[in-house]
């Protein structure tokens, strides 16, 4: 019995089927996390994260933590 459960347009794809279960939604979940740009959802300005915007700021110490705390706020 599937713990988590949820569907993919991704996943019509390669196996002809919507459902994706367990791993493959909280690895779904946390791509969708880390690609929204925050502030592009509707209602939920706090959705998603600065990264792609970081990407393009210079390569230091503090652009790197920045990052990386993001990243560990989506997980966490």
């Amino acid at each position: 019995m599937a713990l988590y459960k949820g569907f993919s347009f991704k996943n019509w794809q390669k196996t002809k089927s919507f459902k994706i279960t367990d791993v493959s939604v909280v690895k779904q979940d946390l791509m969708n996390q880390l690609y929204t740009q925050r502030g592009e959802r509707v209602h939920l300005r706090t959705f998603g994260t600065d990264i792609e915007r970081l990407l393009f700021a210079p390569f230091d110490e503090r652009t790197v933590t920045a990052i990386a705390n993001q990243v560990r706020a989506v997980i966490d």
